[in-house]
């Protein structure tokens, strides 16, 4: 059985605004969860910034993120489209 995976909205829960500020325990939350080898996925709807530039821009805010662990609609279509198509 696959173990189940934290999702983690981005806007509200990590960050407090669109100009990717986090919050002050943001980070420490996400290492906690790695410590604890608690998978999660940070997700987002937002479309207009490709995924690469969310994750640098979080990176330099001092919230690391593999890319594997952002999820947003722009991360999600070049796969749902070979499959679908």
């Amino acid at each position: 059985m696959k173990k189940p995976i934290l999702l983690l909205d981005l806007d509200g829960v990590l960050v407090k605004d669109k100009a990717l500020n986090p919050f002050s325990d943001s980070a420490s939350f996400l290492e906690a969860l790695r410590s604890s080898q608690i998978p999660f996925r940070v997700v987002s709807n937002n479309s207009t910034r490709p995924p690469e530039k969310i994750v640098e821009a979080l990176k330099q805010k001092g919230i690391a993120l593999n890319k594997e662990e952002f999820l947003s609609p722009l991360s999600l279509l070049e796969n749902y489209l070979k499959k679908n198509l």
